[in-house]
């Protein structure tokens, strides 16, 4: 009976032993789970890590790449600057010119305007005072064959002959000079 209880609180004991290895086994293998679902996540983590820094690696060759072109970008652009300035500023100053030479020539032509405004009038007025000279020539020569066919054979008609005569000389010459006047007046005019 003692060896029967004995061997009885021995199987309880090896019994109690079991159950207690059996949880801890099944605390071990919680354990081992939860590690395990750790290291996954680690190593997924790591995955991915290493994944981001492959892309940043990449991204960053990319933002290089980008700020050299960008630089040369900007190189170019100030170069177009600065030629489409040197470019507006010669256009103003052709611009400048060209008004200049607008307004001298439209004073000049002004001026030319007027002078031959004055040269035609001062032609209409020799035109005027040549036909008035060829008017008292004719008038003159008029009167000049009226006197000398009733005044041939009297004295005093040859002496108003004479007289006429040199009037008509004086005339002839005044018209000779109101000829070379109007002719001066129109190359003046012509030019």
């Amino acid at each position: 009976m003692e060896e029967l209880q004995t061997l009885r609180s021995q199987l309880l004991l090896l019994h109690n032993q079991l159950l207690y290895e059996r949880y801890k086994r099944e605390q071990h293998a919680v354990r081992n789970r939860r590690l395990l679902r750790r290291i996954i996540n680690a190593t997924a983590l790591e995955e991915q890590n290493n994944a981001m820094k492959d892309q940043l690696n990449l991204q960053s060759v990319d933002i290089t790449s980008l700020r050299d072109s960008l630089q040369v970008e900007q190189q170019r652009y100030r170069q177009l600057w600065e030629d489409r300035e040197t470019v507006v500023t010669r256009l103003h100053s052709q611009i400048r010119q060209l008004q200049q030479s607008r307004d001298d020539y439209y004073t000049k032509n002004q001026e030319l305007q007027s002078k031959l405004q004055e040269c035609q009038k001062r032609m209409d007025d020799l035109e005027a005072a040549l036909q008035r000279a060829n008017n008292r020539v004719c008038h003159t020569g008029h009167l000049l064959n009226q006197m000398t066919v009733k005044l041939s054979n009297s004295e005093s008609t040859q002496q108003q002959m004479s007289f006429l005569n040199k009037q008509l000389l004086l005339l002839g010459e005044a018209h000779k000079l109101s000829m070379q006047e109007s002719q001066h007046a129109g190359t003046s005019n012509t030019k």
